[in-house]
């Protein structure tokens, strides 16, 4: 059996990692009182795939709360439904990572449990909820697929990474061609002058540390003349990314590969160029203390951590099992993890990057 994690050391609170709002599923709540103990007793028992199904089959539809895009959040419960057919509906509240982080915290403190497995992308968030005693204690006795997970990605009540989505470049095809791109620096060819939209990353982490990680390798300069090329200011990558399909813009810093697949889908002229020194949206995961669907959720957990689990989830993204596992890639050569940068993110560092770029 492994050996019990460490908590992660806490940081302070840097703005949330945000995902744009594309749809939101129905869920209700129950109170937490009285359920906690019972809940809490089946959070902990060992696990027996057979008799948690079964005991799953009497519990109300379970809710997901996640910051993932439609198609792979729906990919994953309607994977994790084919596996288990006899279990309720699984419902799906897709929120901003803000948004989520917001309602999940609100409802807990008011003793509401509405979101049974909770996802996020938000390192400070999960942190948070993890001191307030919001997530159920995890091991190989409560989940044991945590056995094939890398051990740098579990902690005790949460795991780090489920899917990981390196950020880079969407671009118009028939504006710049089907590779300008070599490296960040081409952001500064001077052909994008105006024709370059960024997305404001005060109020996402993730962009955040990608920029301050562009700050060390290529100085101050390089912001300066990213600045120099801005036409448009966005506050989520989606909307940036549209109007690159749309041809309002020739570039887009930045946003993932699943936000080209949608648009590569709709006949969008995009692609989107990955560095091999980037960060990305990598999704932790938890399940709430006093959920009333405690079968359901370990069952999902579990299955979650699974290779059918993270083929359907992690697709388009890479997974911490390896690039082995159908639909993922590989991280880029010189990835950069957004939880190690994101609890090492200097405040002060961040305001002159948004002065630079003429944010403030």
């Amino acid at each position: 059996m492994l050996h019990r994690h460490a908590r992660p050391r806490r940081a302070a609170l840097i703005i949330s990692l945000l995902a744009p709002v594309l749809f939101v599923a129905a869920c209700g709540g129950s109170s937490a009182g009285d359920t906690e103990a019972d809940a809490n007793s089946a959070l902990t028992s060992e696990f027996d795939e057979e008799a948690l199904y079964k005991a799953a089959q009497s519990e109300d539809a379970a809710t997901l709360y996640t910051p993932q895009t439609e198609e792979s959040s729906q990919a994953l419960v309607d994977a994790f439904k084919e596996k288990y057919p006899e279990i309720k509906e699984v419902q799906i509240l897709r929120l901003s990572t803000v948004e989520l982080g917001q309602r999940y915290e609100k409802e807990r403190d008011s003793g509401v449990v509405a979101g049974d497995v909770v996802m996020s992308t938000d390192p400070n968030f999960m942190l948070a909820m993890d001191k307030k005693g919001y997530f159920a204690d995890l091991s190989p006795t409560v989940l044991p697929n945590i056995t094939q997970w890398p051990e740098e990605y579990v902690t005790d009540t949460f795991i780090r990474t489920v899917g990981g989505f390196p950020l880079g470049v969407i671009y118009n095809t028939d504006a710049l061609g089907e590779d300008p791109f070599q490296d960040w620096s081409d952001l500064l060819d001077p052909k994008l002058k105006e024709r370059l939209t960024i997305v404001d990353p005060r109020a996402i982490g993730t962009y955040q540390i990608l920029a301050n990680m562009l700050y060390e390798e290529y100085g101050a300069d390089f912001l300066k003349g990213i600045a120099s090329q801005v036409g448009t200011v966005v506050t989520s990558s989606i909307p940036g990314s549209q109007g690159v399909a749309a041809g309002e813009a020739d570039a887009l810093w930045v946003t993932n590969e699943a936000v080209r697949i949608s648009l590569s889908k709709e006949g969008a002229p995009v692609k989107l160029f990955i560095p091999d020194y980037t960060t990305g949206s990598e999704h932790a995961a938890a399940i709430s203390t006093a959920t009333t669907k405690p079968n359901t959720a370990r069952l999902f957990m579990n299955f979650l951590m699974s290779e059918d689990g993270q083929e359907a989830y992690a697709a388009s993204g890479f997974s911490v099992l390896g690039p082995d596992v159908p639909g993922t890639v590989p991280q880029p050569e010189k990835y950069v993890s957004a939880w190690e940068q994101a609890l090492n993110l200097p405040e002060e560092r961040l305001n002159e990057i948004y002065g630079i770029l003429g944010l403030q």
